[in-house]
């Protein structure tokens, strides 16, 4: 969990143009929004094999964590959130390991 947080905070970190592509251009381009929202479903993917069960709870969980996580980090490039990187990574992988932590103990679907 930690090393798909670091490697996409640090992809973001290195060109914040990345950012604004991925997280506001792509919503006004169908093309680049298919395509980040088909990422966002691999990661999505990633996220539920290192915490889930494969089941629909699961891939709901790391669905909400994934575009909140979006989110976050384009409230810190903008300056909304004032933490350092490595602040951001460990509070990002702690949340997304409590949520999926939490996740397993709800009803399945």
């Amino acid at each position: 969990m930690r090393a798909l947080v670091r490697a996409t905070v640090e992809f973001i970190d290195a060109d914040h143009r990345r950012g604004r592509v991925l997280y506001v251009e792509a919503l006004g381009n169908e093309k680049l929004n298919r395509r980040r929202v088909e990422t966002g479903f691999i990661i999505a993917g990633h996220v539920d094999a290192a915490g889930g069960s494969g089941d629909t709870l699961s891939m709901i969980t790391a669905s909400i964590l994934v575009g909140g996580f979006s989110e976050l980090l384009l409230a810190w490039l903008n300056g909304l959130i004032t933490v350092t990187r490595e602040q951001l990574i460990d509070t990002a992988t702690a949340l997304f390991t409590a949520m999926t932590d939490e996740a397993g103990t709800l009803p399945r679907c």
